[in-house]
């Protein structure tokens, strides 16, 4: 009986392991998509920089002095299985001039004028695109600590299997 446990035991560690490298090539995965994603970013603001020249920059007067509020949040929350897991929630500028006033949620590209560089908007993109690879990687970075913890639990039962059968 106790064979048995010990085999499922082993078997279940075995299956463990295997996810656990797949979580953390996932991960690794992840974190080179963020990387790409604020390199180019980056490099699409630069682009941005260089067509406006110093005619339409943004300097500190130019930004709305009000307090402002994010476009985007992380939102932990419960998944069906009881696992703590990371959400994005966006919310998207009002367009309605009347409520516009009531809300400072505003799109920060609209500081550049209604004209701008397709360079801003996708420098924009990419960095929502990071964003959402960041949630991403919190989210696997969760699932391998909970499987790490489960592998533990069940290294430590294994051994107490095995000298429980040394026993006897």
């Amino acid at each position: 009986m106790s064979e048995m446990k010990l085999k499922s035991v082993e078997d279940e560690l075995d299956d463990l392991a295997v996810r656990i490298l797949e979580l953390m090539n996932d991960s690794i995965t992840c974190k080179m998509n963020i990387e790409r994603a604020v390199r180019s970013g980056c490099l699409d603001l630069a682009k941005t920089r260089y067509i406006l020249g110093n005619t339409n920059s943004v300097s500190a007067t130019k930004i709305p002095t009000e307090e402002l509020i994010a476009t985007t949040t992380v939102v932990p929350s419960q998944s069906e299985d009881g696992k703590s897991v990371y959400e994005l929630k966006r919310e998207t500028p009002s367009k309605d001039p009347e409520n516009k006033s009531k809300s400072t949620n505003q799109d920060p590209i609209k500081w550049f004028g209604f004209l701008v560089p397709t360079n801003l908007r996708q420098g924009q993109s990419w960095f929502l695109r990071a964003i959402d690879y960041s949630v991403q990687s919190a989210n696997i970075s969760a699932e391998m600590n909970a499987s790490l913890d489960k592998y533990t639990q069940l290294k430590s039962d294994k051994n107490s299997l095995k000298s429980e059968m040394k026993e006897s």
